[in-house]
């Protein structure tokens, strides 16, 4: 069985090219997502930027959990993206992940130590941006950026 195959047994659906580019347009205009700019994204609501330059081994663990229990417990039924804006696009239903801890296979990584990373709700009105450049990571929406708070107030950078 190959990793494409294990990643659409744990409940990942790879974008197609077309899908790719609807989702990324729809983000970079959602979102004001731009390499271009100082300040790459802008969500239109609320965002924390969290600084993870000093991660731990086990960070990557423990904040993926954290974001895919937020988008299950938040918005099991929804449609949701995982972006690495340099190697493909992947889709998901909340509720259908089937990821325990002995199985996590994960299609992206949630740190933000080598590409840009998006895993949002397909509005892109909740979710983190991984910014490579910088080792921040922004979450945005409501919901998400009071988990972020909790969890990593002691790495908040910008609010």
């Amino acid at each position: 069985m190959g990793s494409i195959d294990v990643l659409r047994q744990a409940g990942w659906h790879e974008l197609d090219s077309q899908e790719e580019s609807t989702a990324f347009s729809d983000f970079s205009k959602k979102c004001s997502f731009s390499l271009q700019k100082a300040r790459r994204i802008s969500p239109k609501g609320k965002m924390i930027t969290v600084d993870f330059t000093d991660a731990s081994r086990g960070a990557e663990t423990s904040l993926r959990r954290l974001v895919i229990g937020f988008f299950q417990s938040t918005f099991p039924d929804s449609m949701c993206i995982a972006m690495d804006i340099n190697h493909g696009m992947w889709s998901f239903e909340p509720r259908l992940l089937k990821l325990t801890d002995r199985f996590e296979p994960m299609p992206i990584s949630v740190l933000p130590w080598a590409e840009y990373v998006v895993l949002a709700d397909r509005e892109f009105e909740n979710g983190i941006f991984c910014d490579p450049n910088e080792l921040h990571i922004v979450a945005y929406g409501q919901a998400l950026t009071d988990a972020f708070r909790l969890e990593f107030a002691n790495k908040i950078v910008s609010r």
